[in-house]
């Protein structure tokens, strides 16, 4: 038998609408901020995803307002989100030095557009697939060059839509709740 019980959290929410006038107009159009300031939790319901996340509360040092008025973007993300999509340019840069170490002063006889290319696919095996193809040539002859150092070559970084809810988080929700911690 399981038990339901009924809670009333002490919850604020600010509401975040984006106005036509926004350069970046249709972003993220809306989003809201839970806050339960008992429970140090954060939840974000918006057009460009849904996050969440809690923190130990600690009301005897920090209110939790005061804690959301000091986040920075990368903690903030780092927090509702994984760093889960390859960051081509990163990776790229990081394929094209890996090829020039492993060649040296050798003039490469392929064509790295060719390669770079095949790497700018939608998911991690294209780009582990051009990868590939660039193992094929710089291994010619070479021993040292193996799958290992490809998979080193790949860096993912954070979703768009995850890294557009912090912006908005610092740029419009944060001043919000420096205001109202003024105000109080």
């Amino acid at each position: 038998m399981a038990t339901v019980n009924i809670k009333k959290p002490n919850v604020i929410t600010l509401e975040y609408r984006q106005e036509k006038t926004d350069d970046n107009y249709g972003s993220c159009l809306w989003a809201n901020f839970n806050f339960d300031l008992d429970r140090y939790d954060l939840s974000i319901l918006s057009d460009c995803g849904n996050y969440a996340y809690g923190w130990v509360p600690t009301p005897d040092t920090e209110p939790f307002l005061e804690l959301m008025a000091r986040l920075d973007e990368t903690y903030l993300l780092g927090k509702i989100s994984s760093e889960s999509v390859i960051d081509f340019k990163e990776t790229w840069s990081n394929a094209q030095n890996y090829i020039n170490y492993v060649l040296g002063d050798e003039n490469p006889d392929f064509d790295l557009e060719e390669i770079e290319e095949i790497c700018r696919g939608s998911s991690e095996s294209d780009v582990y697939n051009g990868l590939l193809k660039a193992l094929e040539y710089t291994n010619a002859d070479n021993e040292f060059a193996d799958d290992y150092e490809l998979l080193v070559c790949i860096t993912k970084t954070y979703p768009l839509m995850a890294k557009r809810i912090v912006k908005i988080f610092i740029e419009n929700i944060e001043p919000k709740i420096k205001e109202m911690l003024k105000a109080q």
